[in-house]
């Protein structure tokens, strides 16, 4: 039978989807068949960044078509509304049975586990163990260490990863993502000493801005924005946001010291459009990730003639909203580190694989116990065999 590893994270923008498929690409050099799977999918497969999402996937594990098909499970609407009108047993069984239909191609698959919106944290954690627990998986928590604590971060390692256990989950360990360098030392000494006698897997990976930064196709996507230049720009990553209501000189003074930039600009600021684009083309000022021009108003026929005349390295924007309202909305975006494009791809997987030539890592994964037959999977192998 297959091993299955169900990833869990109890918040969003922990970088598990990374994590996940970093984990695919290790186990794909020692295993034959591994797959890539999410039992309840938030996705939304009519929205145009979740199809390019999935493709990249795809295409960076080679996978088929087929395989492709098969990474979505049941959809999160439909286990929202079992779950409102108590039918927990009626997902779990299509769970299980969408699960026993791919399990069989596989030697090995990942699964991730998905956010089910404005529920209580308590529904979260027992769907998720009872899914782990019905589909024969062991656990493995990501936990986000994004602006965190070290004592923060332990506590909701330890409270999570004894949760799962008194569910009688399967427990393979834990990995903090998105912690500070400089307090990796800690927490992995202080979480493995307090799990000294458990056999788990205890990891940490450090924030990388690449990775965890919007870039400029998140942001085209987050402001539902019109690209006026620069379409293969679009991956240039977005440190930092300013808006330039000064005047040329103060506004380029101001952000001399900061690379790679995000600038809002009302659209009728010709004289600051044309300043940016100017610095941009210097070697003394730094790199300019992109600008988004607000209320609508577009450059004049001379402007964007000027325009088309120039080399310009960054992507150009446009949006209805007022400055403000395009700041507030950037401000509150969240979910850049979940939109995984291939240049994201690319860096995770070198940033995150140290973590998998773990010693004990292989033994652990080879010793899974696959021929456990859960009695939800018997109940479902019954019904089908009665039908």
């Amino acid at each position: 039978m297959t091993k299955h590893i169900y990833m869990i994270t109890p918040e969003h923008n922990a970088g598990q989807s990374l994590i996940a498929l970093s984990l695919v690409q290790h186990l794909k050099q020692h295993f034959p068949r591994v797959g890539l799977y999410r039992p309840i999918t938030s996705d939304d497969p009519t929205d145009p960044l979740y199809t390019s999402e999935i493709k990249s996937i795809s295409d960076f594990l080679n996978f088929s078509q087929s395989q492709r098909d098969q990474l979505s499970g049941i959809s999160l609407e439909m286990a929202q509304n079992l779950l409102k009108t108590q039918k927990n047993q009626t997902l779990h069984a299509k769970i299980i049975e969408h699960y026993q239909m791919i399990a069989a191609e596989y030697d090995v698959i990942i699964s991730e586990s998905c956010h089910l919106g404005l529920y209580h944290s308590s529904i979260e954690l027992d769907l998720h163990a009872n899914i782990a627990n019905n589909l024969n998986a062991e656990i493995l928590l990501v936990i986000n260490g994004h602006q965190k604590t070290v004592h923060e971060i332990e506590t909701q390692s330890i409270l999570t990863l004894r949760a799962y256990a008194h569910a009688k989950c399967r427990i393979m360990g834990l990995i903090v993502n998105r912690a500070l360098e400089i307090q990796m030392p800690a927490l992995k000494s202080n979480l493995s000493n307090h799990f000294k006698n458990k056999s788990y897997l205890i990891e940490t990976i450090s924030e990388k801005n690449i990775i965890s930064k919007p870039n400029m196709q998140d942001i085209k996507h987050t402001l539902n924005a019109h690209i006026i230049w620069g379409h293969d720009h679009l991956n240039r990553v977005a440190q930092q946001t300013l808006i330039a209501a000064k005047h040329p000189g103060p506004f380029l003074s101001a952000n001399y010291s900061r690379d790679s930039t995000l600038i809002l600009v009302p659209g009728d600021r010709a004289d600051m459009l044309m300043s940016c684009i100017l610095a941009d083309q210097s070697t003394h000022y730094p790199n300019i990730a992109g600008i988004v021009l607000t209320t609508g108003i577009m450059p004049t026929k001379m402007v964007q003639k000027i325009l088309e005349g120039i080399n310009i390295q960054f992507p150009i924007l446009s949006v209805t909203g007022n400055t403000f309202e395009v700041a507030t909305q950037l401000h509150a975006q969240t979910d850049s580190n979940a939109i995984l494009h291939a240049d994201k791809i690319e860096h995770a997987m070198t940033h995150i694989d140290p973590v998998w030539h773990h010693p004990a890592l292989m033994q652990h994964i080879k010793a899974i116990q696959t021929q456990r037959l859960t009695p939800a999977m018997l109940e479902c192998n019954l019904k089908k065999r009665a039908a």
